[in-house]
């Protein structure tokens, strides 16, 4: 969960500066991939998400993961991952990062979504996923200019949380969108209570909605990308897991027929690491066992890491 304040009327012109710069070759030619972001807890303030990095890393099987250490992490929070025309996409607030391995660049421009006025939106937790036509679609929480936008403000007992998607707009490559019509999904929540950090991804029967509701993962489903998310009926209340973790990411692996599930597990202090599970379906909630862990400090060197927030993309 990344609180991300921007005004919503006449951005200042360095929101719109685009950076180029040279970046190692690496490979595409591998099944899967997945963004996280880090904090070392010893060294700086992990509660202030501009002082977090994100990394990449890739895996033949979505179990055993590999970091890319050719790429060196970069300030960001909250990422999320796309491929598309051999190019990785990542959203990781408050930039986007676009990678092109073969032809060793990157560039990294601010995102932002716009109304039919041309108005910015505020959003957090991007989720992008490609639509039929070949266009990203973010998934986002609707931000609240001011408090934690997953939760509750002080003065009101309980509210509703808003997720809305909008459409990258023609020729922009994934730095600007459109604001879709209607909303995705709504939930209400009590003081004390979260509803953030969305993820969205394609199954076998329509399209999936993971939703963080602090230390437990709420799914919801729609039939068509844009529609109307609802929660899973063969699991109570939607929850696919809890309190083992949050934040989390999905994918549906159509080759195996296979779920995967990513959480952001909380190990102590102000430490977590990012634990995976994989599935056939919905048909009951994950245990603790189903769980077991992916990214942890002890694979990137350093005991004093914070890890957290996966994305995960398949190809």
């Amino acid at each position: 969960m990344l609180y991300f304040f921007l005004s919503c009327h006449n951005p200042v012109p360095d929101l719109y500066r685009i950076e180029d710069k040279p970046i190692p070759s690496f490979s595409l030619d591998v099944p899967y991939w997945m963004t996280f972001h880090q904090c070392d807890t010893k060294t700086v303030d992990c509660m202030d998400p501009m002082k977090h990095e994100t990394r990449i890393a890739s895996s033949q099987d979505g179990k055993q993961w590999r970091v890319l250490s050719s790429i060196l992490p970069f300030q960001g929070s909250v990422p999320d991952v796309l491929i598309r025309d051999d190019e990785l996409y990542i959203f990781s607030l408050p930039k986007l990062h676009r990678m092109s391995p073969a032809e060793k660049k990157e560039q990294i421009a601010h995102f932002h979504v716009l109304d039919d006025q041309d108005e910015l939106i505020l959003q957090v937790d991007p989720s992008p996923i490609l639509d039929k036509e070949g266009r990203i679609v973010l998934f986002f929480l609707v931000g609240i200019a001011g408090v934690d936008p997953a939760r509750c403000p002080k003065d009101q007992r309980t509210c509703t949380k808003q997720f809305r998607s909008a459409t990258e707009i023609e020729g922009t490559q994934g730095k600007r969108f459109r604001l879709d019509p209607g909303i995705r999904a709504e939930i209400t929540i009590s003081q004390g209570h979260f509803a953030s950090d969305p993820d969205v991804f394609l199954g076998p029967d329509g399209y999936y909605l993971y939703v963080s509701r602090g230390a437990q993962v709420q799914v919801l489903h729609a039939k068509e990308l844009r529609g109307t998310y609802a929660s899973i009926p063969s699991l109570a209340g939607g929850m696919l897991s809890r309190n083992n973790g949050g934040v989390p990411a999905g994918y549906f692996d159509e080759q195996k027929q296979m779920f995967y599930t990513f959480i952001t597990r909380h190990k102590g202090g102000h430490r977590t690491e990012i634990h995976g599970a994989t599935h056939k379906d919905f048909s009951r909630p994950l245990s603790e066992r189903d769980f077991s862990p992916v990214i942890t400090p002890q694979l990137l060197g350093n005991p004093n890491l914070t890890i957290a927030s996966p994305g995960m993309i398949g190809q």
